[in-house]
């Protein structure tokens, strides 16, 4: 939180996660206050990249493959809701291709279907050739 200590142990690790990171998303902070500051310049140095969510103008702005200059939870709803939206029509493509599939397999065989049979030659019979 804002002016609290953060531990030595939980800045190291987030300054070596951020240069391990292909991509540093900061969600909700100006990047005013350091350490934490630091982190984006930490992923830019290792050949990550950076996008950042938040109201209003960070340092870090200008820097950033993506700025999205809006609140976070606002922001975070509607990436949940596209990302629920996705994967429900991914489903809905599935059951309709399962749909197709499962028709195939219970139509009648052709012909079956308008009540046309076959003639099986008696015993005995030569079948004329055509």
């Amino acid at each position: 939180m804002f002016g609290e200590l953060l531990p030595v142990e939980a800045i190291e690790q987030a300054q070596q996660l951020a240069a391990e990171a292909g991509l540093l998303l900061v969600v909700g902070s100006s990047l005013e206050v350091h350490p934490v500051a630091a982190l984006p310049g930490e992923a830019l140095a290792a050949g990550g990249a950076l996008a950042i969510v938040n109201r209003g103008e960070t340092p870090w702005n200008s820097r950033a493959e993506l700025v999205v200059d809006a609140g976070a939870g606002e922001t975070l709803r509607r990436l949940e809701l596209q990302r629920r939206t996705k994967g429900f029509e991914e489903l809905q493509r599935r059951l309709t291709a399962l749909e197709k599939r499962v028709d195939t397999m219970t139509k009648p065989a052709r012909g079956a279907a308008s009540g046309a049979r076959t003639r099986t030659p008696k015993r005995g019979s030569t079948a004329k050739k055509p």
